[in-house]
């Protein structure tokens, strides 16, 4: 059995000494580990989490993670992403690594709302401070919670940029209406579709999957698999002869399973064309699937074309002589006729109505498909289908072995790093030119900075500058320097900076591309040939300060890259 719809537990202190071979033998594949909860005091670990750890290890069960929040505050949230971090290298240092997701759990609790923290500002803060943390270090980020929460008190960027283990005790997760549902619960005290406790263990939870996580999160280097998750620079980089093959198509199309659009525009694939967007009148998302885990693949010139329609893919296999009525096998590109009208002289046209790729030839004569834009949800998912050779006009074989895949010495589709771009402006001088990561800095030796503007030429960073004398200045986004309100940080009247923040959000494209870059940035003092200690994004640690600089001193030179 697969595990993309296979059914696990999670389980906690509450269940005791759990027999977990219990658990798999009566059909439950994995297990979701309760880590502990709230800040990182040892006495809040999960009694049982390390136990029940190496349990799962035992059976060969795939296990994740999840700690169950009391945050109210930044310092809070920043402690409980400690607590994981910590808990999680103890494991690793016993060679234990999770291949499930690493969850936050955010339900109502009477601490967090006696101190009148259950808010929909405090909530976001505490999640996209962990949630954005855990990613920076390397997890597989996901959140779990329950239908209000969701939908009332937190953010767009929590909804759609991490994964959801969505609580809903149901027949179904009928109100589950985002585009990232992972794990379903769906019971556990109360349950609607079975026992609600298992023969001999006693009252469980229950969760359904709908990615292939232990694939995903291995092949992407998260939760300790890899030891770096970045990507070489340009004049390092090696390629490698990566052969494309079926299996590796499938293996990417197989972890989006799930995958749902929200909306005919709000679909991940269907601006992987280069910036193309489908109309608001036109779904047809499928083909943009397909070219879409081929070039996650590094192989999207297998497909020859680069545009959305189904005819026109199909059609560039068929002008090839790549097209095939009979034969089929796994890999495929499959094209469905609904009419099945193939009294046409040419059998392919710009009329086809869905594209999928074949996963596998069944002997009763159907084929089994992987395709997006299909299901009965409101604007399509990505499901396993089985379909008859009645409804199929053909497929287009891809020259799987002939291509070699676009790859890094890391095994990772090729990522382009983003540059930074950033000038600052002395009193004496004004706005000085431009820079370009490291290939210069940005400054006059001795003449005060008195403001920044900085831009990444892909995904969003937000600074700020600390006034000499004076206090941090609001965050800026923007990069304009002749926009006061958010083109730039510092003040007009001629006021030195003595420190800056940086913060860099890596895109979803790269992201999910097994990447996550920081803004890696330094300053120098006025008077001094050197300078202060590189920082990364605002973490504190014991070589880190959060900032660059030094208050009461004021700064001449900025350099920033990614890294």
């Amino acid at each position: 059995m697969g595990f993309v719809n296979s059914k696990g537990v999670d389980i906690s202190y509450a269940n005791g000494n759990i027999d977990l071979s219990k658990v798999k033998n009566a059909g439950y594949q994995w297990v979701m580990i309760r880590c502990g909860y709230g800040s990182d005091i040892p006495s809040q670990d999960d009694t049982q989490f390390a136990a029940n750890v190496a349990k799962a290890e035992k059976l060969g069960m795939p296990w994740g993670v999840y700690l169950f929040s009391y945050a109210c505050s930044t310092a809070d949230a920043k402690s409980e992403l400690a607590h994981i971090d910590r808990l999680l290298k103890e494991q690793r240092a016993k060679g234990y690594y999770p291949t499930l997701p690493i969850a936050l759990d955010i339900e109502p609790s009477s601490y967090v709302q006696n101190k009148g923290a259950w808010t929909k500002a405090n909530l976001t803060n505490v999640a996209t401070i962990i949630l954005d943390g855990l990613a920076k270090l390397g997890y597989y980020p996901m959140i779990y919670t329950g239908y209000d929460e969701l939908d009332n008190m937190l953010s767009d960027h929590i909804r759609n940029d991490f994964d959801c283990w969505f609580a809903q005790w149901n027949s179904k997760p009928n109100a589950y209406k985002y585009n990232r549902l992972g794990i379903w619960q769906y019971g556990g005290e109360t349950n609607y579709i079975e026992s609600n406790s298992i023969n001999g263990v006693g009252v469980i939870d229950k969760n359904y999957v709908y990615k292939d996580y232990p694939s995903i999160i291995k092949n992407g280097g998260y939760n300790g698999f890899k030891k770096s998750n970045t990507v070489p620079a340009a004049n390092t980089t090696q390629k490698t002869e990566d052969k494309v093959t079926a299996e590796k198509i499938l293996s990417i199309a197989r972890a989006e399973i799930g995958t749902k659009a929200t909306a005919v525009k709000k679909c991940k694939y269907n601006t992987a064309f280069y910036g193309y967007e489908v109309s608001a009148s036109w779904a047809d998302w499928c083909a943009a699937f397909i070219w879409w885990i081929f070039k996650q693949a590094g192989a999207e010139d297998l497909l020859f074309v680069k545009t959305a329609g189904c005819g026109v893919l199909g059609n560039a296999f068929y002008t090839r002589n790549k097209f095939k009525t009979s034969g089929f096998k796994p890999g495929d590109v499959v094209f469905f006729h609904w009419s099945n009208d193939r009294s046409e002289s040419v059998p392919i046209t710009y009329s086809l109505d869905h594209v999928g790729i074949i996963e596998k030839v069944n002997s009763d004569g159907t084929v089994t498909t992987i395709e997006g834009n299909t299901g009965s949800s409101a604007y399509g998912e990505v499901m396993r289908r089985t379909r008859s050779l009645s409804v199929i006009s053909g497929v287009g074989r891809p020259d799987y072995g002939s291509a070699t895949s676009k790859k890094t010495d890391s095994g990772k589709a090729t990522v382009v790093k983003p540059d930074m771009v950033y000038r600052v402006r002395t009193k004496k001088r004004g706005w000085l030119p431009t820079v370009k990561n490291l290939e210069d800095y940005a400054g006059i030796e001795n003449e005060p900075i008195t403001g920044v503007a900085i831009k990444a030429t892909k995904g969003n960073v937000w600074y700020q500058v600390h006034i000499k004398g004076g206090k941090w200045l609001g965050k800026v986004t923007g990069y304009d320097t002749n926009d006061y309100e958010n083109g730039y940080a510092g003040l007009d009247n001629g006021a030195e900076i003595d420190a800056i923040r940086v913060y860099y959000t890596t895109p979803n494209d790269i992201r999910n591309a097994g990447t996550v870059y920081e803004a890696k940035y330094r300053v120098s003092p006025v008077g001094s040939s050197s300078y202060y200690d590189y920082q990364y994004d605002t973490i504190v640690s014991k070589s880190m300060d959060g900032y660059a600089g030094l208050f009461g001193k004021s700064i001449d030179k900025l350099q920033i890259i990614l890294d």
